[in-house]
């Protein structure tokens, strides 16, 4: 969610959910139309793992993930943000990719990977599918720039009063911009 705040500029919360799938929950808060409120709006996010020790191609990799391995019963990912953590040492054409995962029958929403571009806290945030793009992300120097709590408690009431720790036993927290 860090990586995608450069390509969509929001403050996004993550939250690990009891039950899995999804890995991960994704929140973020819309205005209303009258502007008198919020809503929360909640991505569910599946994260898989490109590993370096199998011999298939990132493409079949993404494949396998979105279709499965025999291909008779498609996963439905069509609500939810399927993120691919790339932890191979190679170069591939992030545009090959995408085509290749467009011309899939699948039902993802969204597919995007994370890569390692350099040994450092360099990352690149690329879009798959349904767009293709790539950005550049310094984790470390975001994470430096950022003057925010680790964590925040939400209580559910009209005029409570927010209260703002560094620690909490909730598992929820908030992904700077």
């Amino acid at each position: 969610m860090l990586c995608r705040t450069k390509a969509e500029p929001t403050q996004w919360w993550i939250q690990i959910p009891k039950s899995d799938p999804p890995d991960v929950l994704a929140m973020n808060l819309i205005s209303t139309e009258n502007g008198n409120g919020n809503y929360m709006s909640i991505l569910p996010v599946e994260v898989f793992e490109i590993s370096e020790n199998n011999c298939e191609t990132i493409e079949k990799s993404i494949e396998r993930k979105l279709v499965g391995d025999n291909g008779l019963k498609i996963k439905d990912y069509s609500k939810t943000m399927v993120v691919g953590f790339v932890r191979r040492k190679q170069i591939f054409n992030h545009e090959i990719v995408s085509d290749y995962i467009k011309n899939l029958n699948h039902k993802a929403s969204a597919v995007y990977l994370i890569v390692n571009e350099e040994n450092s806290t360099n990352f690149s945030f690329i879009g798959i599918f349904p767009d293709c793009f790539k950005y550049n992300c310094d984790w470390g120097a975001m994470c430096k720039n950022i003057n925010q709590n680790d964590y925040i408690e939400m209580e559910r009431a009209s005029k409570t009063k927010p209260h703002v720790t560094k620690y909490t036993n909730d598992i929820l927290t908030l992904v700077p911009e």
